[in-house]
């Protein structure tokens, strides 16, 4: 009986320890998605608009990569 509540202890502390580093790394992840959305809406919003082509190209894919990361 003893192993027993032993054996469950230990699941249970496992599994607690996944949710933890489960809910830490969430949480990690939003705060460095954050800071890098501060550097994607500089360069989605030019002070003067692109006038080539490659810099109309690489102005779209900052948009889409803007809103890929729900900016």
């Amino acid at each position: 009986m003893r192993h027993r509540y032993s054996a469950i202890a230990l699941f249970l502390s496992v599994l607690l320890a996944l949710f933890a580093n489960i809910f830490y790394t969430n949480h990690a992840q939003r705060q460095t998605e954050q800071k890098f959305c501060g550097v994607m809406r500089i360069f989605d919003a030019p002070t003067a608009p692109p006038t080539t082509k490659r810099a109309k190209e690489i102005q779209d894919k900052f948009h889409q990569l803007r809103k890929g990361l729900s900016c």
